[in-house]
């Protein structure tokens, strides 16, 4: 089963200076680099970066640790470029649950209401 991270900024892509695209390129250059293969990076929301994990099955020692140097390759770049990382208890009072993006905290609660409720 693969891992997510949301990453939530402060503010929208658009009001802040670097360009998106070129921050999420300088991501995957330095992925490529250390040859992570295992891990993607997307945009899904205006204020918001996954780091997705897709596992290999047959090393998953491997797959956890690229996950860990792709998370801090993405703080690394977003800072770098001037956004501001929201930490979970700010996007907890802004609504959200800990690490979720605004529209999937509702799909999350169904879901975890429909398996492990009593």
């Amino acid at each position: 089963m693969g891992m997510v991270e949301t990453l939530t900024i402060d503010g929208t892509w658009e009001e802040k200076a670097g360009d998106p695209e070129k921050v999420i390129r300088s991501m995957f250059t330095l992925m490529t680099k250390q040859n992570i293969s295992t891990v993607f990076i997307e945009s899904r929301k205006p204020d918001t970066l996954d780091v997705i994990s897709v596992p290999d099955p047959y090393d998953l020692f491997k797959s956890k640790d690229e996950f860990k140097k792709s998370m801090k390759i993405a703080r690394r770049c977003l800072q770098e470029a001037g956004y501001t990382i929201i930490d979970d208890t700010e996007a907890e009072r802004m609504g959200r649950e800990l690490g979720t993006s605004a529209g999937e905290s509702e799909k999350k609660k169904g879901f975890f209401r429909k398996w492990f409720s009593n």
